[in-house]
């Protein structure tokens, strides 16, 4: 019902353009845009399954240098050939055992979006501390596969991008009933993350001019936290606006929480925890 809800709409705001523009959608054309995206987040999805190596093959400078090929060019035939070298590459690491970086201490999951403007924060925090970012923000990552089973017989491009959009929505959903968790936008899948990418800590980063993508960020340490024994600390910053990212108070909150992340990995470990 969620699907055909959807797919109605969709054929109503196509059908608004079309008398908009005095123009026929192109449904083959379109068919193939959405073949070739489900291709590319497919394959960006591969490299993200391949990151949970360790040591980490790849970390967050590196992932948000590649990520807008399969955020925003997902149809283009270039995007897949981009992450088919990026795969390589890291497969390549992977199979070597080679880390991104070379003293990988502290395995960290990142939110929201980085300070663009003080970048080399994460090298400081590699050189001297080890802490390797290995899984970033949920809504930034390819969407997960469809079942084959769900896109079986499937052959209407509005169908499938609804069956895309639901499934990117829904995706944690399960995971957030395990855990008795709301399941929108972070919060499950940084459970989820913890686990697949073992992850030691939690590196949260508010963002001022963008409070409605980092809202849920505090609950969702706490529930790291409390469901997993995953520590988080939060460090106060903007995307843009470099006066309110103070760079030496930001690594000397890390520092102090070097301590806790030892800590909660002793309570993991007592609990029989995989990590």
């Amino acid at each position: 019902l969620n699907i055909s809800f959807m797919v109605s709409h969709l054929r109503k705001y196509t059908a608004f353009l079309e008398d908009l523009l005095g123009k026929k959608l192109d449904y083959d054309k379109l068919r193939e845009m959405v073949k070739q995206t489900l291709k590319t987040l497919g394959l960006a999805h591969q490299v993200d399954l391949l990151r949970r190596a360790k040591p980490s093959p790849m970390v967050g400078t590196d992932f948000w240098s590649v990520m807008i090929p399969h955020l925003y060019l997902p149809d283009d035939p270039e995007a897949y050939e981009f992450y088919q070298r990026v795969y390589d590459e890291v497969k390549q690491k992977v199979d070597n055992k080679i880390g991104a970086i070379p003293n990988e201490k502290y395995r960290m999951m990142f939110s929201e979006l980085p300070p663009w403007h003080t970048m080399g924060f994460f090298d400081e925090l590699s050189d001297r501390f080890g802490i390797a970012i290995v899984m970033e923000s949920w809504n930034y990552h390819p969407i997960l596969p469809i079942p084959e089973e769900e896109l079986e017989g499937v052959t209407d491009p509005l169908e499938l991008i609804a069956r895309l959009s639901y499934r990117k929505w829904t995706e944690y959903n399960s995971v957030g009933v395990k855990y008795g968790v709301d399941p929108g936008f972070f919060m499950a899948a940084y459970l989820q993350y913890a686990q697949d990418y073992q992850a030691d800590g939690l590196l949260a980063h508010p963002l001022m001019s963008c409070r409605p993508a980092t809202y849920t960020l505090l609950h969702t340490r706490n529930m790291l936290e409390e469901k997993l024994k995953v520590p988080g600390v939060v460090i106060e910053g903007d995307i843009v606006d470099l006066r309110v990212f103070n760079e030496e108070d930001a690594i000397s909150k890390v520092e102090a929480f070097l301590e806790t992340m030892d800590h909660y990995r002793e309570l993991r470990k007592e609990a029989g925890m995989a990590w």
